[in-house]
């Protein structure tokens, strides 16, 4: 059925998501005794998430912008949203604020859809 095909492939792309989170944070492995010795291990979002950073006055040219600049392994990775200038964090609510917007402004009588 389209239900159990749309489930299987919500969980391949889940899958595909963690094996670049895993494979991104793995490259930064050489600098790992380094990081050991100063106290710590910090990880670069932007290694594990796409963060997206994007204008509210630009959201439909800022979020086509991001889609040419983006490479291949940063489309598999995770999305998070960032809104240029507030102190909000991601944890859901910001992208899903972030799709609301776009979507608005995309059916918009302005851009004739």
């Amino acid at each position: 059925t389209v239900s159990f095909k749309q489930q299987v492939l919500h969980v391949e792309n889940l899958v595909r998501q963690h094996e670049q989170q895993q494979l991104s944070i793995m490259n930064q492995v050489g600098g790992l005794l380094p990081m050991l010795a100063r106290g710590g291990l910090r990880v670069d979002v932007d290694t594990v998430f796409w963060v997206l950073d994007i204008g509210r006055d630009q959201l439909v040219h800022d979020t086509y912008r991001a889609l040419q600049n983006a490479s291949p392994q940063d489309l598999r990775k995770p999305l998070k949203v960032k809104f240029r200038g507030e102190e909000g964090v991601d944890e859901g609510g910001v992208a899903k604020e972030y799709f609301r917007l776009l979507s608005q402004q995309l059916f918009s009588p302005a851009y004739g859809m």
